[in-house]
């Protein structure tokens, strides 16, 4: 019978109270993300998406000049 609990009690933590701590912790890092840079409501989602795709923005710019310098030693 406690074996049946327990295992209610997970699936029901899993089910609802992970994915609300989640919403939350999404929210608080929203608000920090605001905080830090002064913006505004509807600049945050770009800005984020701007910073996450940041490395591998500097990734493509690196291998554009290796690619650039490869070229001119070529010819």
């Amino acid at each position: 019978m406690k074996i049946l609990i327990k295992k209610i009690i997970i699936w029901l933590f899993d089910k609802y109270a992970f994915d609300e701590w989640i919403d939350i912790q999404q929210k608080n890092e929203r608000e920090d993300f605001k905080k830090k840079y002064n913006l505004k409501d509807d600049e945050i989602e770009e800005a984020m998406i701007d910073e996450q795709q940041e490395p591998c923005k500097e990734a493509y710019e690196a291998g554009v000049a290796d690619g650039y310098n490869r070229a001119i030693e070529q010819n």
